[in-house]
């Protein structure tokens, strides 16, 4: 069928060999002839460049033409002529040109070949031209284009010739649509028997199993499979989050217990159209308006996911009753953080630059902010695979990505859309809220099932980017998690960091790179008789020749290794604090001035 949807392709843009056209090229009844010619008979015709020494078909040659009636539609279609072809042969003389200028020493043969050369590209560009004009015809069957008889097909007008010859073509082109037709009507014939046998096949395995688990579309798509399940119980996950047409294709005369597992408070169905959604309520779920209409329900009030005080910030803005089991209880703390929950309220609006025709939206800040945190718990000793950088909105999800990209660290870190992580979790979750402006408008922030289950992810360690002022001014469930979050000291324009080992020792920040602000960066060399709490160190050497310069040094040795005044090496700069200065040693000038460099370029982009 492809090979055949080729040859009709050829048919609408290329002009079909004589030897396939000539059994078509009629007016009445009465079949005509081309005189033969160098090139193809039809296209000395069509561009009207009929040559004095050509002659009609010889009567022996005239009755080959009566096979080709049988072989027209089996033989492969030729063609002579494309725009395609024409603009490479007329490319491909105009380097020949070149290349002949180039390479010939003798001008006058070069200028007689170049003018044969230009002389072909007139002639190319001329059929071009009246191919292109003509091509109109293709698809014109009005009453005035009909044709009379005539004796010589030479004798029409260049504009009746093209009709005649796109009549010929039609009347071929139909007789591939009708193969191709009753080949794809076999086609069908055979997939629907395949179909059938599969059907049978799988319905005889899984009547061997007690429970089947499918798709709403695998459902719906093949319905004759479930009904030869004859299945009394049907069970369906996420209920709330599927469309109602969804469930009901699904479903066969054979159920008897339909037992729909959802939560309605969080993300409805995707409709395709807004304003059915909207306004004929499409993306109502079955199981939602189950509830509103009172049908039997019962809801399960225990939650084995989020800590305990994560729990809070939807109760009773979103639930209004919501138990944690004791499981939660025993989750651990943050590594290197003070608070397992905190907001970071902000007040840099949301980027306007590049975002004119996008119905996104995305916050640089708060993205720097998420990456940051997000390295930060990877030097905490956390894997990939146990943070999760959440965002409100696609744009912002794109710009996390770029930005994750650029750290070979972060590359396996999870971005997505809320939308796009209900019902799923993870130990540590970065949220991050987007909306930030001067007209207080948040967006689909105000729906409650999308605040659900953008606070609802996180297990041990959940950390929001946002505006709580634009936030709470917009919308009223935004004030009461404002509230909660009060209550808990939980939300503020600082983050503290905690040394795991020494409880006493914290740093706030009010600014991503703030701890690189007073850390000293100075050689060993210069530090004898210094000391400090923490102390950083880099040996530097390292290479194939094993060559550690004065390292050997005892001397140099004994001062690197003996600043610290707790004893230790440590590779986190967090650990610092403003008030406790950190040293930064380093064994040769210009690891220093690297170290330098690095520390103004990051402070920089804060």
């Amino acid at each position: 069928m492809t090979d055949l949807q080729s040859e009709i392709e050829k048919c609408e843009k290329e002009i079909v060999c004589y030897n396939h056209l000539k059994p078509y090229l009629k007016i009445g009844n009465k079949v005509y002839e081309l005189r033969s010619s160098d090139e193809d008979s039809v296209l000395n015709w069509l561009f009207g460049e009929e040559e004095t020494h050509s002659t009609r078909i010889s009567e022996s040659e005239s009755d080959d033409w009566e096979k080709l009636e049988d072989m027209i539609v089996t033989e492969v279609l030729h063609t002579c002529f494309s725009e395609k072809w024409a603009l490479r042969e007329i490319d491909s003389m105009l380097n020949s040109i070149r290349y002949v200028n180039d390479v010939t020493d003798n001008h006058l043969e070069a200028k007689q070949m170049t003018d044969k050369f230009k002389q072909e590209i007139n002639k190319l560009n001329r059929r071009l031209e009246c191919f292109k004009k003509y091509r109109t015809l293709q698809n014109n069957n009005k009453q005035e284009y009909k044709l009379d008889e005539v004796d010589d097909l030479y004798s029409l007008k260049p504009e009746q010739r093209w009709q005649l010859y796109y009549s010929a073509v039609n009347v071929l082109k139909n007789e591939l649509l009708a193969k191709m037709n009753g080949l794809l009507d076999q086609h069908n014939t055979a997939n629907q028997e395949l179909n059938e046998v599969a059907t049978l096949i799988d319905g005889e395995v899984m009547k061997t199993v007690r429970v089947v688990g499918v798709t709403t579309s695998t459902a719906a798509r093949r319905h004759d499979l479930m009904k030869k399940l004859h299945s009394p119980i049907v069970i369906v996950e996420e209920a709330a989050e599927v469309l109602e047409a969804h469930i009901v294709a699904s479903l066969t005369h054979q159920c008897q217990h339909l037992i729909l597992i959802g939560d309605h408070k969080q993300l409805r169905p995707t409709a395709a159209h807004y304003k059915l959604a909207k306004d004929y309520n499409l993306e109502i779920s079955l199981f939602e308006r189950m509830i509103r209409n009172g049908i039997h329900a019962r809801t399960l009030t225990t939650q084995r996911r989020m800590s305990t005080n994560f729990v809070s910030l939807i109760v009773p803005a979103i639930y209004d009753k919501l138990d944690s089991h004791s499981c939660v209880g025993s989750y651990p703390d943050v590594r290197g953080i003070k608070d397992n929950l905190y907001f970071y309220d902000h007040d840099v609006f949301e980027d306007s630059e590049g975002m004119e025709d996008s119905w996104s939206h995305r916050n640089t800040f708060e993205a720097k902010w998420c990456v940051a945190l997000a390295e930060y718990l990877m030097k905490m000793n956390y894997s990939p695979d146990e943070i999760t950088i959440l965002a409100t909105y696609n744009g912002q999800v794109n710009l996390l990505r770029d930005l994750t990209k650029k750290n070979d660290a972060l590359r396996d870190i999870r971005v997505t859309a809320v939308d796009n992580y209900q019902g799923e979790e993870n130990r540590i979750v970065i949220l991050s809220l987007v909306r930030s402006n001067r007209d207080s408008k948040i967006g689909f922030l105000t729906a409650p099932n999308r605040i659900c289950v953008a606070l609802s992810r996180a297990k041990e360690g959940f950390y929001i980017f946002g505006n709580m002022a634009v936030l709470k001014s917009a919308s009223s469930i935004w004030r009461q998690i404002n509230d909660r979050l009060k209550e808990q000291k939980a939300i503020g324009r600082k983050l503290t960091l905690i040394c795991e080992e020494h409880n006493e020792n914290t740093l706030d920040l009010t600014k991503k790179n703030d701890a690189l602000r007073d850390i000293r960066v100075t050689a060993v060399d210069n530090y004898q008789g210094e000391e400090n709490r923490i102390v950083i160190l880099s040996l530097v050497r390292s290479n194939r020749d094993s060559k550690i310069g004065f390292l050997t040094a005892p001397n140099r040795i004994c001062v690197a290794l003996s600043r610290a005044k707790e004893g230790r090496f440590l590779h986190f700069w967090q650990y610092g604090g403003s008030k406790i200065r950190q040293q930064y040693l380093a064994a040769d000038k210009r690891q220093i001035e690297r170290t330098k460099s690095y520390r103004k370029e990051a402070y920089a982009d804060m």
